[in-house]
């Protein structure tokens, strides 16, 4: 994974329901092809985390 940096990026929502990530949010995240992500609302803002699987399910590092 590499350095976590801020940034904002404007991205879209296709008709489906997918929402195309910043090619910078990939790669930040290190995010691959049918990786999961976990979408939480926090005061109106939408957090992403990356979330990990292990032997015993998923999990996701959350720092509030």
């Amino acid at each position: 994974m590499r350095k976590k940096e801020a940034f904002s990026r404007v991205t879209s929502i296709l008709n489906n329901g997918a929402i195309i990530l910043p090619e910078q949010v990939i790669s930040c995240l290190g995010i691959r092809p049918n990786d999961r992500l976990l979408f939480r609302l926090i005061d109106e803002k939408i957090v992403a985390s990356k979330v990990q699987e292990d032997k015993e399910g998923y999990s996701v590092d959350i720092k509030d």
